[in-house]
C-alpha cells in the first residue's frame, strides 16, 4: 500500500524582508490555485489557504516530485509512481484514470484534470462545456493548460483548445506563426508565439492586451483576469488590479519560476519564493513563522500570535484582519474577533479588520490598559478606570454595568460579556440562554469565559458552565484534574489540567480530537470549530480548517531548524 506522510507547516526555514526564504533548498516549483499555494521541493508538498475539501495538502511523499496541478477545490501530483489527487471529487476530477502511460504533464481546471501521457491527451472530471472531450484529431502534442472551464493543447498543428467558449477562448488567432507555450485564464488564453505574446478571450480588464515593451518573454501565466510573464528584464504582469495583482515585487532576482492563478501570483528567484495579489484566505502567508510564542488568540476563522519578532496571523483575509500594522510597540496581548484583530501593546490597543460595527473604533480615553477581550463584534479592555467597550452596540454590549468593583479579568462572546471583580463574576449583552444568569454555587471564581451563548467559570471546585447547552458545550467531563486555564469557543469549551488539555461539546469539525503530541501547554484558546494552544513545540491547532486557520505555522527556537508541529 502506497504511504503519505502527513505533517504540518514545512519548507520555510529563513525569512527575509517578510518573504519565504528556503535557505537551504529553493522549491522546485509552485502551484497556485484562487485561494491557495502550494510550494513542492523534492519530496515534500506544503499549501497554504482554503482548505474546505482537504485540497490544501500537507504531505512527505516517497518519491521525489515532478509537477503540482492545483483546481478551485482539488490538488494534484505527479511523481516517479505516478499520479495522485487529493480534494473535492463532486464531478470526478481527483478519480485519475487507470489507463495513463508514462503521464509527463498534468494541469487542472476549476473541476476538471487533464493530463499528457505516452497516448496523448486525457482528461477527466467536470464535462458541462465539453472541457474533457479531447478532440479526435488533435495532433502530436507538446504541451497542455487548463483553467476554469477551458482546456488548451499545443502540437504539431499549433494551439487547439476547446471547452468554455463564452469570450472566444476556442477562436485561436490565425496569426500565430510558431506558438512556443499556451496558457489558460479564467476566461482568456495567451500563447508565447516567436518573440511575442498574443492573447484571446474576455479583456474586460485589458488581461488579453500585452505590453508592447516585453523583451523575449517567456514562462507565460494567467490568472483570473491579469496575465504574466518573464522576459529579459524581469517579472511583468497586465490586466485587473483590484487585488494588487500587477503590482509586482521590486525586490525579484533571476526569476526562474512564475505562475498565476485566481487574483494572485507567485515566482520563485534566487533567493525564495514571492507571492502578491489577494491574500482573502492567508495564501500568500508563506512566510508566516513562529518565533518563542507567548500568546495565542483564536477568533471565527483567523489565528493571530505574539512571538519574538511580533504579531503573526493566519487563517482568512476577508477583511484584512490578518495584516498587520506596522507601529506595534512590544505587543503583549492579542485578541482575534470574528474579522477584526486587536493588539494590546506599550503605547495603547491598536485594531484593524472589518469595521461595520466600529469594531476598530479604539476610544482614546483609554489610560494605561492591561487586559484586552475581542467577542464577535465587540472589545472591551481594562485600563486604571475599570472596563471600557466598543463596537456592536445591541444588547448593551458597550454599556458597562456601574456596580463593578475593581474588576481584574474580562471575557467577551458573541453577544455578551462578563467582568470578574472582587464580589465575583457579573455578566452583560444578550440572554436569550440565561448566559448572564451566574449560579450562586461559585465559590471564589479566579476565571470567566464567554462562548457563544454561554459562559464557563474556573472556582475553586473546578469548572462550572450555564447557557445554551445544543451541543453539551456546558456539560463539564467530571474527569478534570486541578483545571488552570479555561477556554470557550462557538459551542465547545477547553481546559488546560495536570494532564493536559480537555475539551468538550460539539463534535463537529474535529474540535474534540486533540492532538496526541501536546508537550506542556501552557496558553489555550478555543475559535469558532477549532481551538489552538502554545506548548513546547510551538503552536498547534485543530479542527475545522476551511481557511487555513489550523494550519499553523511552523515553531522556531531562537536560531535552531525547523521543529513541525
Amino acid at each position: 500500500m502506497r504511504q503519505f506522510i502527513f505533517f504540518f507547516s514545512a519548507f520555510i526555514l529563513s525569512f527575509k524582508n517578510g518573504y519565504a526564504s528556503y535557505s537551504q533548498k529553493i522549491p522546485n516549483q509552485i502551484g497556485i490555485a484562487n485561494a491557495r499555494v502550494c510550494v513542492v521541493i523534492d519530496k515534500e508538498v506544503n499549501c497554504v489557504g482554503r482548505n474546505v475539501y482537504g485540497e490544501a495538502i500537507n504531505i512527505k511523499f516517497e518519491k521525489k516530485i515532478k509537477q503540482i496541478a492545483l483546481g478551485d477545490n482539488h490538488t494534484c501530483i505527479l511523481d516517479e509512481d505516478g499520479m495522485w489527487c487529493f480534494g473535492k471529487n463532486e464531478n470526478g476530477q481527483t478519480r485519475v484514470p487507470t489507463n495513463l502511460i508514462n503521464p509527463i504533464k498534468i494541469v487542472a481546471g476549476a473541476n476538471h484534470t487533464c493530463a499528457l501521457d505516452d497516448e496523448g491527451v486525457k482528461c477527466w472530471g467536470d464535462n458541462r462545456f465539453r472541457q474533457i472531450e479531447v478532440p479526435n484529431d488533435l495532433s502530436k502534442t507538446f504541451q497542455i493548460s487548463a483553467s476554469n472551464q477551458t482546456t488548451c493543447a499545443l502540437g504539431n498543428d499549433g494551439v487547439r483548445c476547446w471547452g468554455d467558449d463564452s469570450y472566444g477562448q476556442n477562436d485561436v488567432p490565425k496569426n500565430l506563426i510558431q506558438p512556443k507555450e499556451v496558457a489558460v485564464g479564467y476566461q482568456h488564453v495567451c500563447a508565447l508565439d516567436l518573440k511575442e505574446v498574443k492573447c484571446w478571450g474576455r479583456n474586460q480588464f485589458g488581461q488579453s492586451s500585452p505590453p508592447i515593451s516585453l523583451i523575449n518573454p517567456r514562462n507565460l501565466s494567467l490568472g483570473y483576469a491579469h496575465t504574466c510573464v518573464i522576459d529579459d528584464v524581469g517579472v511583468k504582469c497586465w490586466g485587473a488590479n483590484d487585488y494588487h495583482e500587477k503590482d509586482v515585487p521590486d525586490h525579484i532576482k533571476n526569476p526562474r519560476q512564475l505562475i498565476a492563478g485566481g487574483r494572485h501570483s507567485c515566482v520563485i528567484d534566487s533567493e525564495n519564493v514571492k507571492c502578491w495579489g489577494a491574500n482573502y484566505y492567508g495564501e500568500l502567508n508563506l512566510s508566516t513563522r513562529i518565533l518563542n510564542p507567548q500568546r495565542v488568540s483564536a477568533g471565527d476563522n483567523h489565528v493571530c500570535a505574539i512571538d519574538d519578532e511580533g504579531v503573526k496571523c493566519w487563517g482568512l483575509n476577508d477583511f484584512h484582519q490578518l495584516d498587520v500594522p506596522t507601529g506595534l510597540h512590544h505587543p503583549r496581548q492579542v485578541s482575534t474577533g470574528a474579522r477584526f484583530t486587536c493588539v494590546l501593546h506599550d503605547k495603547g490597543v491598536n485594531c484593524w479588520g472589518r469595521k461595520d460595527y466600529s469594531e476598530i473604533a479604539v476610544p482614546k480615553n483609554l489610560i494605561h490598559p492591561y487586559q484586552i477581550s475581542s467577542g464577535s463584534n465587540h472589545t472591551c479592555v481594562l485600563d486604571e478606570e475599570g472596563v471600557k467597550c466598543w463596537g456592536f452596540e445591541s444588547y448593551g454590549l458597550t454599556k458597562v454595568p456601574s456596580n463593578l468593583v475593581k474588576p481584574f479579568q474580562i471575557s467577551t462572546g458573541s453577544q455578551h460579556t462578563c467582568a470578574l471583580d472582587e464580589e465575583g463574576v457579573k455578566c452583560w449583552g444578550a440572554n436569550g440562554y440565561k448566559q448572564l444568569e451566574v449560579p450562586s454555587n461559585l465559590i471564589n471564581p479566579r476565571e470567566v469565559s464567554c462562548g457563544r451563548d454561554y459562559t464557563c467559570a474556573l472556582d475553586d471546585q473546578g469548572v462550572k458552565c450555564w447557557g445554551k447547552n445544543n451541543r453539551g458545550q456546558i456539560e463539564v467531563p467530571t474527569h478534570l484534574v486541578n483545571p488552570r486555564s479555561l477556554s470557550t469557543g462557538d459551542d465547545h469549551a477547553c481546559v488546560l489540567d495536570d494532564q493536559g488539555v480537555k475539551c468538550w461539546g460539539s463534535l463537529t469539525g474535529g474540535r474534540l480530537d486533540i492532538p496526541l503530541k501536546i508537550v506542556h501547554p501552557r496558553q489555550i484558546s478555543a475559535g469558532n470549530e477549532y481551538t489552538c494552544i502554545i506548548d513546547d513545540f510551538g503552536v498547534k491547532c485543530w479542527g475545522e480548517n476551511s481557511f487555513g486557520q489550523s494550519h499553523s505555522p511552523p515553531h522556531f527556537k531562537n536560531n535552531q531548524s525547523l521543529s513541525f508541529n
